[in-house]
């Protein structure tokens, strides 16, 4: 922060704040000035200073090279702050040093850090976070207000913003784990103060040392040590109640594990596998779990997890600010008890006075039957293994994986209390525990609670839980979208927003409209409404009133606020603010998430997609990954970030690019002016890994297809919501297949009308009774070649359906008809089409699937295949060829197959690469200099490579040195050699070019024996803790096929069906016995011959149910 001061006056602020050393920039005039204030206990060094920094080393008891801090102060005019970033640049250490940067950036980093005037531009913003992620820091965050600096105006010139903060590397971030970061309140400034308090390590350890003892928790990893299942066996076994079963346990286990883990230091893979399980298991990363083994990279998240899981301070109603414990305990406390006090509520029958019951007696009757075995077993195994463990300290992973011991007597004591009403005791103990809705929480009502029960207890509630979902549907209303398998979320927003957009175009006429966003006192999730103004007494001080008063939740005015469409009056708008005392809002932002009025630049709408993307990029825990850890990451969060947006609007090219953009120089390293060769172009990343590719998505077909998921459900589900809506607004003599996009639509409207290309291409008729499909011009004959018919109209109308061409006495095809209108080719393919006996209508299905149903990985590859079409190139996906295919289900490392699959496709960093690049001068190899070094020599034919091949398997010596291409040579061996061997082959090459490597820039060459025993003794470990250390967490079940007879005085009818295709026929063969097993009938049959291999059996199933034609 500037001093805006000299000298003298700094040396009177370091006397009043006792402090004995300083370092001082004079300011110029009023501006600039910075200072350093220290103690002389401190050993200190100054590194640099200038106008706009200051760096200071002070060597810490624990540290050699001391700890970097420095105050930097970024320039306030635009023009000059590239000088600011380039200084920044300049100041990052040259060695490997903690360091902390803080000060006043003039510049945030995100949009959401400034309130007021007109928005950041963009590449401002930019230029400061490649700055940052430059100089490898990390912003600490901060308690304390959200602002940091305000202008101090009034109107529409008032501005804030969060120009002051804390940056840290890793190793300073690892150095003090516990860094309090606070802004403190400015009161005669226009900025708030910084506060930084540290805590190293030693001292963080020492003081955990001494503090309360540590909860007991059951560690996944304990589950690898061979005594662990005799040893819960006999602790189990020693008693009979649940909870002294439990106890008995936690007295095996109590402590830090150490003799154990002493015991296991020869075996270091096992070792590394319990610490990659239980960082696992605290980290919470699940999307890691088959990436590499980071133990450093889970323990780092888990550290990470601690820190934020501090509360250091908190600011109560009355703006006083507690920091000790007990104090912030007993407000949690005391705030909990006030919220969920009952205050008796009444009116309870006013308000279900006119709610019909909705629970049938069959529904009662099956969920009053007794609970069984079956359902407890169920609702355990459903559950996440590694989910927050209770008081107990058991998580379910305990119970599934040590079902045989402790099953019987968790079913027995589950099913007491479910079918018993016993007593659950301390089984109903739980932990709340506060989860911050903000990034930077500071009062009560910046947390929600959470409860951690006991597994025991989870699995009563979720056998209540599974009985209720089989008749939600029956009696949760069609408006509500939660709870019910098959609504969605996206029918509220569809809603809301079309609510929202015609009033906002709505300029007309005397009557106003207004849309209510309420929001109760604990229920986070606000809804939208639109209500006439004449109609708001009624709606809300009758309504909310009743309910209010039922339910005893409350109206929270400081968050419900009203949006007026433009042609409401002023006097109405006051009077209805004045009644309600909430607050008026020109627009809502966001709602569910989603932006809600988006006007011509829909490129800057969703530009939050982006910074949200570079937000998890530039964390520096991603930074120790992999290329194995990064398509991980990749894949399972970087893509997934866009998928809720993509499911509702159809985002711009351009931003679909820079997504692209971004996450490809992630995978190669980019850094700022600081780039990376792309060795594969994204093109070929993008392909199917069958295809040689690594899978990544085509976020502009990927987009298309979940579009296409909501555009097909308007189809399949006319009665829901979000389709009423629509059809009411843009297609209501039409259907949404038709429909014009019309005047001023939607942006929603428009994005699905884009996808209907797509649906008309993947979709065909299923023909049930015919009269839905016309002839000329529906999709419906099953052929790849043309699913229309393509003969000229004749005979009938050319809106004729398919009804016509159907026999109404024998319910078959009529085929002289067929025929004579549709020519033999097309009737061939007809005569093959089964009709529906129970004259079902026609529907419409889905041809990327084998059963019919739409799925979003099918429309994303139809979409590929129809963008190629349009590009001129064949719609047919390239050949998998199965050295692609195989290759991928090697049991090998993630990061060796990255390995592996660059070198097929020759983009190996090697030296005839390098040289094709213009980076080096010769493309020799650099270790026997004689040939050009390409993946094929490195690996395979440089006498360096030959010696070590010497040492491995005779089978793989036996191949030519003189092979092409190095994915020849693994076409070659996929070949000739089984999985065991290739599998060895790549660890093998592997460590060939990692020993090429450790030459070339370090200088040291390991024995060629040494290469190839690392690489066998590698895979054989790899095996062992990925396949055969792992406990199996599903029961054993006995999957032998045996006939169970009916009960009886019934039949049981068993079927089986083939189609042949010489003959072109189905047969069916049936058999009905019994319930002691002997044969009361049998039946055999053919019928002509179908297209899909599945229908056989499904027709043999009809055929059994007596529901076939009678002839």
């Amino acid at each position: 922060m500037e001093t805006k001061c000299g000298r003298k006056r700094v040396e009177e602020v370091r006397n009043k704040l006792d402090f004995d050393s300083s370092f001082v920039v004079d300011s110029k005039g009023f501006s600039g000035g910075l200072a350093f204030l220290w103690n002389s206990t401190i050993d200190s060094t100054l590194e640099s200073f200038s106008q706009h920094h200051i760096s200071m080393s002070l060597i810490h008891e624990s540290s050699a090279k001391g700890v970097l801090f420095s105050g930097f102060y970024g320039s306030p005019i635009i023009a000059n702050r590239p000088d600011s970033w380039k200084l920044l640049r300049m100041m990052r250490p040259k060695i490997e040093q903690a360091w902390f940067c803080f000060g006043d950036f003039n510049e945030i980093l995100h949009k959401h850090e400034k309130y007021g005037a007109a928005c950041q531009p963009y590449q401002q913003m930019e230029l400061f976070r490649a700055t940052v992620d430059f100089c490898n820091l990390s912003d600490l965050g901060f308690v304390g207000p959200k602002f940091t600096w305000c202008n101090n105006k009034e109107g529409a010139q008032f501005t804030k913003e969060r120009l002051d903060r804390v940056f840290g590397n890793l190793l300073g971030t690892e150095f003090f784990v516990h860094c309090s970061i606070q802004a403190l309140v400015a009161q005669t400034l226009d900025h708030s103060p910084i506060l930084m308090s540290l805590q190293s390590v030693g001292r963080v350890l020492h003081h955990e040392g001494r503090g309360r003892e540590k909860l007991f928790r059951f560690e996944a990893s304990w589950n690898l040590q061979e005594e662990c299942s005799s040893l819960i066996h006999s602790s189990w076994k020693s008693t009979q109640s649940k909870l002294n079963q439990l106890s008995s346990l936690q007295n095996s286990n109590k402590g830090s594990n150490n003799k154990e883990i002493k015991n296991l230091q020869k075996d270091i893979d096992r070792l590394l596998e319990e610490e990659n399980v239980k960082w696992q298991q605290r980290a919470k990363q699940n999307w890691l779990r088959d990436g590499d083994r980071n133990s450093k990279f889970f323990h780092r998240c888990a550290n990470q997890r601690s820190k934020t899981n501090e509360i250091s301070k908190l600011v109560l109603d009355d703006g006083r600010i507690i920091n000790d414990m007990e104090g912030i305990a007993e407000a949690f406390c005391q705030h909990y008890m006030a919220l969920f006090s009952s205050f008796n509520p009444c009116g309870l029958e006013a308000c279900l006075s006119h709610i019909q019951p909705s629970v049938t007696e069959a529904m009662n009757n099956n969920l009053s039957s007794p609970f069984t075995l079956e359902e407890v077993n169920e609702a355990l195994f459903q559950m996440n293994p590694l989910g927050s463990p209770g008081p107990d300290g058991f998580s379910a992973i305990f119970y599934q994986s040590h079902w045989g011991v402790v099953g019987g007597d968790v079913t027995k004591a589950v099913l007491e209390v479910l079918n018993h009403g016993g007593d659950l005791g301390s089984i109903n103990d739980t932990f709340i525990v506060l989860i911050p809705k903000l990034k930077s929480p500071q009062t009560v009502l910046d947390f929600r609670p959470i409860s951690l029960c006991n597994v025991l207890y989870k699995i009563v509630s979720k056998v209540l839980s599974n009985r209720l979902k089989s008749i939600l549907p029956q009696i949760i209303s069609p408006t509500q979208s939660a709870f019910v398998p098959g609504r969605m979320i996206l029918d509220n927003v569809i809603v809301a927003f079309e609510a929202l957009h015609s009033m906002s175009t709505k300029w007309k006429g005397q009557q106003g409209y207004m849309a209510v966003k309420l929001d109760m006192s604990y229920d986070e999730d606000g809804f939208q409404s639109e209500v006439d103004l004449s109609d708001y007494e009624v709606y809300i001080n009758r309504l909310l009133g009743l309910y209010e008063n039922a339910s005893g939740q409350q109206l929270n005015k400081s968050k419900t606020s009203i949006f007026f469409n433009a042609n409401t009056r002023q006097v109405p708008r006051d009077h209805i603010l004045g009644i309600t005392g909430t607050q008026s809002t020109s627009c809502y932002e966001t709602y569910l998430g989603l932006p809600v009025l988006i006007g011509r630049s829909r490129h800057a709408a969703f530009k939050g997609i982006l910074d949200r993307m570079r937000n998890k990029i530039n964390n520096w825990k991603t930074k120790f990954l992999s290329l194995a850890g990064k398509e991980i990451l990749l894949k399972a969060v970087l893509q997934a970030l866009p998928t809720y947006c993509m499911g509702v609007f159809k985002l711009p090219k351009s931003l679909l690019h820079e997504i692209n953009r971004v996450m490809q120089q992630f995978w190669w390293g980019h850094m700022h002016n600081e780039k990376k060769v792309h060795w594969v172009s994204w093109g070929q990343m993008g392909k199917e890994k069958g295809e040689g590719g690594l899978g990544f998505r085509d976020f502009e077909s990927f987009n298309m297809a979940l579009l296409a998921k909501l555009g097909w459900r308007l189809i399949q589900f006319p009665d829901s919501l979000a389709a009423k809506v629509l059809k009411v607004k843009y297609f209501s003599t039409s259907d949404f297949l038709q429909a014009k996009v019309g005047a001023k639509p939607f942006f929603i409207w428009r994005s699905l009308c884009a996808t209907r290309e797509l649906i008309k291409k993947g979709s065909i008729w299923r023909i049930g009774n015919g009269q839905d499909t016309k002839i000329w011009n529906c999709r419906w004959l099953p052929r790849p070649s043309s699913y229309m018919v393509q003969t000229p109209i004749q005979v009938l109308n050319a809106e004729a359906r398919v009804v016509e061409l159907i026999n109404e006495e024998t319910k078959q095809w009529n085929r002289g008809l067929v025929v004579f209108v549709l020519g033999n080719e097309a009737a061939e393919v007809v005569h093959k089409i089964p009709i529906s006996v129970t004259r079902a209508r026609d529907r419409l299905i889905w041809m990327g699937t084998k059963d019919g149903q739409f799925t979003v990985k099918s429309a994303y590859h139809k979409q590929k295949e129809l963008r190629e079409l349009h590009k001129g190139q064949t719609s047919h996906r390239a050949k998998r060829f199965k050295d692609w295919t195989g290759f991928w289900k090697l049991q090998i490392p993630n990061v060796t197959k990255i390995f592996m699959w660059r070198a097929c496709l020759e983009s190996l960093p090697t030296r005839l690469n390098l040289y094709k690049k213009k980076i080096v001068d010769s493309p020799l190899c650099p270790i026997c200099c004689r040939e050009e070094e390409s993946a094929t020599h490195a690996l395979w034919s440089c006498s360096s490579a030959i010696d070590v091949w010497s040492h491995g398997p005779k089978v793989l010596q036996k191949c030519s040195n003189s092979v092409g291409c190095f994915k020849d040579l693994v076409e070659q061996f996929f070949s000739s050699i089984d999985q065991t061997l290739m599998e060895l082959f790549s660890m093998t090459a592997r460590g060939i070019w990692l020993r090429r490597n450790n030459m070339v820039f370090e200088n040291s060459f390991m024995q060629p024996m040494q290469v190839a025993r690392q690489a066998a003794i590698h895979l054989t470990d790899f095996k062992a803790v990925q396949f055969g250390s792992k406990r199996e967490i599903e029961q054993s079940q006995d999957h032998l096929s045996v006939w169970v007879p009916p009960p009886v005085n019934f039949n049981k009818i068993n079927w089986d069906a083939t189609l042949s295709v010489t003959h072109n026929k189905i047969r069916i063969g049936l058999v009905a016995r019994d319930h002691e097993g002997s044969i009361v009938a049998t039946k055999k049959l053919s019928k002509p011959g179908v297209l899909d291999p599945l229908l056989p059996k499904a027709l043999g199933g009809l055929y059994a149910a007596g529901d076939h034609p009678k002839n």
